[in-house]
């Protein structure tokens, strides 16, 4: 193999390998889009969370205050 040869091997792997880091460089933005995506998602579905939360705790308390009552009821001497 002379020197033409081996340099022109090595412009192949060259290109190949910058063909690789463009391919790795998509990738990884595609990826970074989808994490960021997700991450808005999450920020969503912890609002929805919270509001959920909102609803529900005072009913919660309104149960536990009722079974309060029932208890009281049940136990009172007849």
């Amino acid at each position: 193999m002379d020197i033409d040869q081996r340099l022109e091997a090595l412009a192949q792997s060259l290109e190949l390998l910058a063909s690789f880091q463009k391919d790795s460089e998509k990738r990884m933005d595609k990826l970074a889009e989808r994490m960021d995506k997700l991450a808005e998602q999450m920020i969503e579905s912890g609002k929805r969370l919270d509001r959920l939360t909102d609803i529900v705790a005072p009913i919660a308390l309104l149960v536990l205050e009722h079974q309060s009552r029932i208890k009281r009821l049940e136990d009172r001497p007849s």
